[in-house]
């Protein structure tokens, strides 16, 4: 490495080095008391304002989260991919209209996580 390119990267480690800030010495957090499995199961929070989905459609959520795609699900229920994303999008729009928006997999797993429709264990 030639002199000027050292000179060069210390000069932007110590740029870096003068942007950073300083964190907090770490603390570890203990519990008062041990969790039991049973305080850990997510129950559905009340506060929270909730769609009125039919069975069916928490049927195919239900379906199309535990595997990775629609078409698995749809293989699964025996219906047509149609059929799938008609469901999915229905869940979606109630969920939409009450305020909870779930534009992804993802949210729209957490959003029946915190209704209690599924848990985690069930995935």
């Amino acid at each position: 490495m030639s002199v000027d390119h050292h000179d060069r990267r210390e000069d932007a480690l110590a740029r870096l080095r003068a942007r950073v800030i300083p964190l907090p010495p770490q603390r570890h957090l203990t519990l008062a008391r041990p969790v039991q499995q049973s305080q850990c199961v997510q129950q559905p929070q009340p506060s929270l304002p909730r769609p009125h989905l039919t069975n069916r459609e928490i049927e195919v959520l239900r379906a199309w989260l535990r595997t990775d795609t629609k078409e698995e699900a749809a293989a699964h229920l025996h219906i047509a991919m149609g059929t799938i994303n008609t469901h999915i999008a229905r869940a979606r729009a109630k969920y939409a209209a009450v305020g909870r928006t779930a534009r992804t997999k993802a949210a729209l797993l957490a959003r029946v996580v915190q209704d209690g429709i599924m848990t985690l264990e069930e995935l």
